[in-house]
């Protein structure tokens, strides 16, 4: 968690789970991929989840791709999330993305992470 924490010092970040033998995966890869090219505030961080367990554990992965959009860390050290409706939340089991998404939907939710951290709200 120290490096998704860090890396929230400079904006929203994107945490995609995946693994090299999910065909789901692997097609989001090159969504992904540009959608990092167009939200340079976003920092995108890619976890194995055949290897990265830990990381995969905090956030409940139960199915891949999964993606999980953070806007901030509060100061009570939970987390605020964006859903795939593009709705802030402190809960995070429904603000996972899981399965296959089309880079018009990421790019809803990027949005929106980005104006609710510039909003505060």
């Amino acid at each position: 968690m120290q490096d998704v924490d860090s890396a929230l010092s400079n904006g929203p970040v994107f945490l995609e789970f995946g693994a090299s033998w999910c065909e789901y995966c692997q097609e989001e890869k090159p969504i992904i991929q540009n959608l990092e090219k167009k939200y340079g505030s976003v920092t995108f961080i890619n976890v194995d989840s055949d290897t990265d367990w830990k990381l995969d554990g905090q956030f409940i992965v139960n199915g891949i791709p999964q993606m999980d959009l953070i806007v901030r860390k509060n100061p009570d050290g939970s987390y605020l999330y964006v859903d795939a409706y593009g709705n802030t939340t402190i809960d995070m089991p429904p603000s996972r993305i899981i399965g296959y998404t089309e880079e018009s939907d990421l790019e809803k939710v990027l949005d929106a992470a980005i104006a609710a951290r510039e909003s505060g709200s």
